[in-house]
């Protein structure tokens, strides 16, 4: 999974405080993707919303009929090195023409170098998407909900056109007759993309215990957002 850069988008996150040795670590573990500077007033506190239009409405400071952000947005922030670099973001935007002045204060983003659709070399591992939910989930149910709203990649974006079966795309797929967004969605080995392997994990920093937990309740979520590709999983099997 990755973020892809694009104008004017946006994407709900987790800031984190790390020292130079752990960005470092972050740097090997990230290998395959590009650490990128954020300007800080780019980064917004979330705000919590059942709706991902209204909550970016809601801190798109420009909108809003006050000019100090209200004394709750920042009261869940318990990192003090966060909250300064959401305070300092809010000033910036006050003050566009303004600079930097916290010393030491950078915000980065890992961002995919490569736009690659899962096959069944790279496949989707539940077990990964476990742990994803799981972050999510930890901060609220609507985070949660956001992150499938605003993720592509699960087989495909949809369901076929009712007026289109399974396997009348796939033989269009096979045939090159795709279009350019329909064949960025979809892989060459279609369905075999999303492996269930909650019961033998093959993602190494994989939580069985929370899985079985909590498997029925991302599964429920998974159904809400992508119940047409969720359809399509398959069972691991050696």
């Amino acid at each position: 999974m990755g973020i892809r850069e694009r104008k004017g988008a946006r994407c709900n996150g987790i800031l984190i405080h790390v020292d130079e040795e752990e960005l470092a670590r972050f740097d090997i573990r990230e290998a395959g993707y590009s650490r990128k500077l954020m300007e800080v007033g780019q980064v917004f506190p979330y705000v919590e919303s059942g709706d991902l239009e209204e909550a970016e409405s809601l801190i798109a400071r420009d909108e809003m009929e006050f000019d100090e952000p209200p004394n709750d947005v920042f009261k869940n922030v318990k990192c003090q090195e966060c909250r300064t670099a959401f305070e300092e973001g809010e000033r910036q935007r006050q003050h566009p023409s303004s600079s930097n002045n916290v010393k030491n204060l950078q915000v980065w983003c890992y961002f995919q170098l490569t736009n690659l659709p899962p096959d069944r070399a790279f496949p989707i591992t539940q077990s990964y998407v476990d742990i994803i939910m799981r972050g999510c989930l930890h901060i609220s149910r609507n985070f949660a909900k956001q992150f499938l709203e605003t993720t592509q990649g699960w087989w495909r974006d949809g369901p076929p056109p009712p007026e289109e079966t399974v396997a009348q795309f796939v033989e269009r797929q096979k045939m090159g007759n795709l279009s350019k967004d329909e064949d960025v969605a979809v892989s060459i080995d279609t369905h075999h993309t999303w492996l269930d392997d909650r019961h033998d994990p093959m993602y190494a920093r994989a939580d069985p215990e929370y899985s079985r937990g909590k498997g029925a309740e991302i599964d429920q979520l998974l159904n809400e957002h992508h119940p047409y590709a969720l359809k399509m999983r398959v069972l691991y099997r050696f």
